[in-house]
């Protein structure tokens, strides 16, 4: 019983970081393709993809 308690809170765990390593590296991508595009864009961050 405890066994299986600590497997999935390891899963849980990666599950956890892999998704935020990804998020952020994407994020950072997409940041990256945006001011190439447009320079002024960063201003306008909160409303990301609305001007696509």
């Amino acid at each position: 019983m405890e066994f299986i308690g600590i497997m999935t809170i390891l899963i849980i765990i990666l599950f956890l970081v892999n998704g935020f390593m990804y998020r952020k590296r994407r994020n950072y991508k997409i940041r990256e393709m945006e001011e190439r595009e447009q320079p002024g864009y960063r201003q306008n961050s909160h409303a990301r993809g609305t001007f696509k």
